[in-house]
């Protein structure tokens, strides 16, 4: 279940908290939340693939005040509502992604 997360992150049931580090979501981290401190530097979170989280939504939420902001990528062909990345700059700011299969979508 949690195979490929760093040593710094935490998980409650379907939230993750992310510290300090980049991360790259795969179908096996089976995660609806993850809950960002940025710290001073922007993180990346890499989505996985829409069509291996058909109907699957993602929320990504930073936590801290940092200067850092959560750059989030689609992968492949894949966009978020057209564009290849979603920026998450201030704190407390989140975006949810909802996969339809072939793309991302911010609802």
């Amino acid at each position: 279940f949690l195979e490929g997360w760093l040593l710094d992150e935490t998980s409650n049931g379907g939230v993750f908290t992310v510290s300090n580090s980049d991360i790259t979501l795969t179908t096996a981290h089976n995660m609806n939340i993850a809950i960002f401190n940025t710290g001073a530097i922007n993180r990346a979170a890499t989505l996985p693939l829409a069509s291996a989280l058909k109907g699957m939504t993602v929320t990504l939420l930073k936590a801290d005040a940092g200067a850092g902001g959560i750059v989030t990528t689609a992968v492949g062909t894949d966009t978020i509502n057209g564009a290849a990345t979603r920026n998450v700059i201030n704190k407390h700011e989140s975006v949810k992604l909802l996969s339809d299969g072939s793309t991302w979508y911010i609802i």
